[in-house]
């Protein structure tokens, strides 16, 4: 089970732009909740959407969401350097 939620329309990092969702996602293998960050690029700056590792884990699905409510714009920056990013497309040269 999962659920996104919006915690910016818009993110800019540099010179490219993002919509963030939150993203609440239960492990079964470990019998436990996480949040993770996913970066939608509104620019076509990357290829697709990118998403940063665990930012918190917790028993609770509500211990999650609670404390995705309360990220800041220096935890969002920090979680997208913490991505490995795709290649940029290349723009078609005529």
């Amino acid at each position: 089970m999962s659920d996104a939620i919006v915690l910016r329309r818009r993110f800019g990092v540099g010179e490219r732009a993002f919509t963030v969702l939150g993203d609440a996602r239960f492990d079964p293998a470990r019998a436990e909740w996480h949040a993770r960050l996913l970066f939608v690029p509104l620019d076509r700056a990357l290829p697709r959407t990118v998403v940063s590792g665990a930012i918190k884990r917790a028993r609770r699905r509500d211990d999650v969401v609670r404390h995705l409510g309360g990220v800041s714009d220096a935890d969002l920056l920090k979680a997208f350097r913490g991505i490995a990013l795709p290649l940029p497309r290349r723009s078609r040269e005529r």
